[in-house]
């Protein structure tokens, strides 16, 4: 029981820490399909001088990337700050990830908070996300894992993968719900189907164990493997120690 309350809580361990640094720093990091859309708005400056959130942003982002101007991360903040007051969902969750950093402004996680809400009651789901994550582990609020759940709720219900994931964690280990292992195992399989390697690795542990889903060891160490594949490190170390107990050819 101790050594499976202890994998448990390195699973949580890396998924939190995981959300919290890729939910966040992901925040200010667009896809190359944005840097492009944002390139396209540094000739028409006007737009976003004009008021346009949109355009506004896209600005924010060519500044913060030096996409067709040189970087200048305070003109960054000052574009991306005139969106996000507009109302702007993306926006709104980049200040929030900048002063959650400290990245062009001083840290204040207070103000990443305000942020961080704005976009999550509009229904932002990684807003929603990082909003669950900040209140599971106590950054820049109080923690309080009934909150956390809530938001993980609304984001892993619009099918945000990191949420799903955390939901089963919640109801697996009874953090801010009552535990309940079938939950659970609903939650990390849809986490898994998307490639989280830390649900691939829960729902392996639960076939394995027999926990909220029929003991199938062939299906967990399926689970495990697509884990492992991604170079996850507690799904190798569980393969390694089941290894002897499974017929060669399910490994």
């Amino acid at each position: 029981m101790i050594a499976r309350m202890m994998f448990v809580r390195a699973v949580v361990g890396t998924a939190i820490a995981w959300m919290l640094l890729a939910e966040v720093c992901g925040c200010r990091a667009p896809l190359a399909s944005e840097r492009t859309e944002a390139l396209s708005a540094i000739e028409p400056q006007e737009q976003a001088k004009d008021g346009d959130a949109t355009a506004q942003y896209n600005l924010g982002i060519c500044y913060y990337n030096g996409d067709g101007v040189a970087v200048d991360k305070a003109e960054a903040v000052k574009w991306l700050r005139k969106a996000a007051e507009k109302g702007h969902l993306q926006a709104q969750t980049l200040i929030g990830a900048f002063y959650f950093q400290g990245d062009g402004v001083a840290v204040d996680k207070a103000e990443a908070i305000k942020w961080f809400r704005k976009a999550a009651v509009q229904g932002y789901p990684q807003a929603q996300s990082i909003l669950g994550s900040c209140y599971f582990k106590g950054e820049g609020v109080a923690e309080d894992q009934a909150e956390a759940v809530k938001w993980f709720r609304k984001a892993a219900e619009k099918g945000h993968p990191e949420s799903q994931g955390m939901l089963g964690l919640c109801y697996f280990k009874g953090e801010g719900v009552a535990v309940n292992y079938a939950e659970a195992v609903k939650w990390f399989r849809k986490a898994a189907e998307k490639g989280r390697p830390e649900s691939q690795t829960m729902l392996g542990m639960c076939y394995l164990n027999g926990e909220g889903v029929a003991a199938d060891k062939t299906e967990a160490v399926k689970w495990l493997w697509k884990a492992a594949e991604q170079g996850y490190l507690l799904a190798q170390e569980e393969l390694e120690k089941i290894s002897g107990t499974v017929p060669a050819e399910q490994l």
